[in-house]
């Protein structure tokens, strides 16, 4: 069964003062290419540093692909990073164009294969290779991953701690 990665490390756990810190650290190492091509560090009031996901959306991610308290060890969580753009997906609003965004996919042990993304063919879901052909577990639910989540910046009202 998997386990969760410490990464060689015996402590898993982030406090709140390092996660300021790895904050700060995104802030002043990464670069974006805004709508003109122009590359520029990225800026606190605009760009996002959270993104927030309803619990029981995650749930429903885990249930669609018929995890349960028997199986629950087989299951994990992977979490791909990416950038909106126009015409990518649907319901994204302008204000997120060019924001960064997570999408939540489910994995699953399969044989050999520890955590395996959930992820049917189609033109919506990347696979391993980028190519969108991950072969499907059995009873494996929707295959499908979850985004939607709330971006702090530009929403101002998002709760978050960490600036």
């Amino acid at each position: 069964m998997s386990q969760p990665s410490t990464n060689g490390r015996t402590n898993n756990h982030v406090k709140r003062s390092q996660l300021q810190k790895l904050v700060d650290n995104y802030y002043k190492t990464m670069k974006k290419v805004d709508v003109d091509g122009n590359v520029r560090d990225l800026d606190r009031e605009k760009d996002a540093r959270a993104i927030w996901f309803k619990k029981s959306d995650i749930d429903k991610l885990f249930a669609d692909h018929n995890c349960t308290a028997e199986n629950n060890d087989e299951f994990g969580l992977r979490i791909y990073f990416g950038v909106y753009g126009h015409g990518i997906l649907d319901g994204v609003p302008d204000r997120y164009h060019n924001q960064q965004t997570a999408v939540l996919v489910a994995t699953r042990q399969n044989g050999r294969i520890m955590d395996k993304d959930i992820l049917h063919n189609d033109e919506d879901a990347l696979g391993a290779d980028g190519k969108g052909d991950m072969d499907p577990l059995p009873d494996d639910g929707s295959g499908t991953g979850r985004n939607h989540g709330k971006l702090c910046p530009p929403d101002t009202d998002c709760g978050s701690g960490i600036n």
